[in-house]
């Protein structure tokens, strides 16, 4: 059964988005604590289990990491990130480790760059070198080092396509 979770917000600081759900917060990569003063609580759709059809474009290869609670994107291996850093990892692994007991989560990318005012304040990017879901304030910290970076696809034949998904507010 598809549901969707509240509680996701992303950090006015680093731009990375966090479960508020959990307590503790992991810290910010900015240094101390994540601050979302400047956003509103997000909604992502989930699902228990993949036994419900995908629909349209919906990607369900999201997953909560479960040292720096982000969601981020598992490409190929379903236990880790085969591409990416988490600032919480343990000893020995750098990349976001997925709760036993994630759900799927489903994302629906859309093509190109936010255009409204309105779209781009609920814009959300993939970034290309920690694997987790960002959001584009002014400034943002990446915890692979220096700031988020867009990952771009090979869009119908383009190359260096960008893509982002809207997370709705509560």
């Amino acid at each position: 059964m598809r549901t969707t979770q509240f509680g996701w917000q992303a950090c006015s600081r680093c731009g990375g988005l966090f479960f508020t759900g959990r307590i503790p917060v992991p810290g910010c990569k900015a240094g101390g604590q994540h601050t979302t003063s400047r956003n509103t609580n997000r909604g992502i759709l989930n699902v228990p289990m993949l036994t419900d059809t995908i629909q349209n474009r919906e990607e369900s290869n999201w997953r909560f990491c479960a040292n720096c609670h982000g969601l981020f994107c598992t490409k190929g291996d379903a236990n880790e990130v085969d591409q990416g850093v988490c600032n919480h990892a343990q000893t020995g692994n750098a990349g976001h480790v997925v709760e036993p007991k994630s759900a799927i989560y489903l994302l629906e990318p859309i093509d190109g760059s936010p255009v409204t005012a309105g779209d781009k304040a609920i814009a959300y990017y993939e970034c290309s070198k920690c694997g987790g879901l960002y959001h584009d304030w002014k400034t943002t910290v990446c915890n692979a080092g220096g700031s988020h970076t867009r990952q771009t696809y090979d869009l119908s034949g383009r190359t260096n396509g960008e893509r982002y998904y809207l997370l709705k507010a509560q």
